[in-house]
């Protein structure tokens, strides 16, 4: 076999990727031509590549025994072809090509984000790189203007720029934006606008972390709240050091432990920005038990800039508290207290503070005086000539308290009860008028409920303490 009728057509070109050469050429066995040989056409020398994108490429002769393939060429230079046969290299032809210099303009200017979805900050960056071409030839030299908008800008501080492709045909530049949202960036041949193309940036809104909310009807020192607590829904505060401004639009969410969230959205006026602000929720936290687990959070979406931010989440734990305790004292044993130091009560859960205290025993056959408000064991102070002062507190909020007394003649005892917050909200004194004394001492509070009693006096006896609310 032998390999006849090798030529370029044409043999010189355009290096600019899509001017080509064909080479073709004849496979024949003395007079006939020989099909389905596969030939091997090769680049030996110089950079041009064949249709598939290589420097070689097998092509097997049609019915009449012709074989051919095209290249192209990037770059201007002289190139060897080389043909062989692939059954036996040492049947082969090879011919010489030029591609000349590219002198087209540009058509092409390919754009790519080599960085995206930056902060809205005005200080981290986006970039984009573009290249201009002609054909699938880079053209250095050309000189691109680029467009900005929604607020981006280049590191000039302008939302327009030009710039001069290097001696790849490339160039790059980074913007930035202080506009959370989507930035389209055009570029355009500066010598001819109808070569363009665009990009669409992403600027991403802050990463900030708003702080956590509290629950104005919670414990927010001990992380709980109490359903009973709750009359209208439950109160969701946004401290003031959120900064929130008018028209900014706040949602308040709460989700328990079944996974439900209950939420409630509200526009900023101007009389309320810049301070806390509560945002009631229709959540009355009912059918929740002890011990769950509910968390609260909000989200701003600023006004101006139509960023989102979230809070940090506050975690509460439901504790439910009894409408009513009651202390008989009959589990306790005698003990002594000392300044500061405190002992729970065994029946109601209250937590006592005093300097010095026991439990007595009321024997059986007492004076009727002192029944029924003293009966079995009680709790009792004695300071002789120094007032003694004595404070109980108790598991529960409480707008009704009643308890048995007993002190000696002429003795006054003071019962002075604190809220919550250890603001006294009633007080009240007590004074024996016989030899030893027995009554029942109660009170309703129609204002703020109480949480702790502190009693002074020289000497008393209490026994069957009832609070509720």
């Amino acid at each position: 076999m032998e390999i006849t009728n090798f030529v370029l057509t044409p043999n010189t070109a355009v290096a600019n990727g899509t001017d080509k050469i064909s080479a073709s050429a004849d496979i024949m066995n003395g007079k006939n031509y020989i099909s389905n040989e596969p030939v091997v056409f090769s680049i030996t020398t110089g950079s041009a590549i064949f249709s598939n994108g290589l420097s070689s490429i097998v092509v097997s002769s049609n019915s009449l025994g012709a074989v051919s393939a095209s290249l192209v060429d990037t770059t201007a230079e002289t190139i060897v072809i080389e043909i062989a046969l692939q059954s036996d290299t040492a049947i082969h032809n090879s011919l010489a090509a030029t591609f000349t210099p590219s002198h087209n303009s540009v058509d092409t200017i390919n754009l790519l984000l080599t960085i995206d979805d930056a902060k809205a900050d005005g200080e981290d960056q986006n970039q984009v790189e573009l290249q201009t071409l002609s054909g699938t030839v880079p053209v250095s030299g050309a000189s691109v203007s680029l467009t900005l908008t929604n607020g981006a800008v280049f590191i000039s501080g302008e939302n327009t720029a030009k710039i001069t492709t290097d001696s790849n045909g490339r160039a790059s530049l980074p913007f930035t934006s202080t506009t959370a949202g989507q930035s389209k960036l055009t570029a355009y041949l500066a010598e001819n606008i109808a070569v363009y193309n665009s990009v669409t940036a992403t600027f991403k809104g802050g990463e900030v972390v708003l702080p956590a909310p509290t629950v104005a009807e919670a414990d927010n020192t001990a992380m709980t709240i109490d359903p009973a607590s709750l009359t209208g829904g439950i109160s969701i505060v946004i401290p003031e050091v959120a900064n929130l401004a008018e028209g900014d639009s706040v949602t308040a969410s709460l989700r328990d432990m079944s996974g439900i969230t209950t939420s409630a959205k509200h526009t900023v006026t101007s009389a309320e920005a810049g301070k806390a602000l509560t945002i009631m929720l229709n959540n009355n936290l009912a059918g929740d038990t002890d011990g769950e687990q509910i968390v609260v959070w909000y989200q701003v979406t600023r006004s101006q800039s139509a960023v989102v931010e979230t809070s940090a989440e506050s975690i509460y734990t439901i504790k439910i508290s009894p409408s009513m305790i009651f202390e008989d004292f009959e589990g306790n044993q005698n003990i002594t207290l000392y300044l500061w130091q405190s002992v729970q009560l065994v029946n109601s859960g209250a937590t006592l503070t005093n300097l010095s205290l026991d439990r007595i025993v009321i024997a059986d056959g007492v004076d009727d005086e002192l029944a029924p408000y003293l009966v079995g064991t009680a709790l009792s102070a004695y300071g002789g000539a120094t007032a003694l002062k004595y404070k109980i507190t108790f598991p529960i909020e409480f707008n009704y308290f009643k308890a048995g007394v007993q002190m000696g003649k002429g003795y006054k005892n003071r019962f002075a009860f604190y809220d919550s917050q250890d603001k006294e909200v009633y007080m009240e004194d007590i004074t024996g008028s016989g030899n030893t004394v027995g009554c029942w001492f109660e009170h309703t509070f129609t204002g703020t409920k109480a949480k702790s009693l502190v009693i002074s006096g020289p000497a008393l006896s209490i026994d069957n303490i009832t609070v509720s609310s």
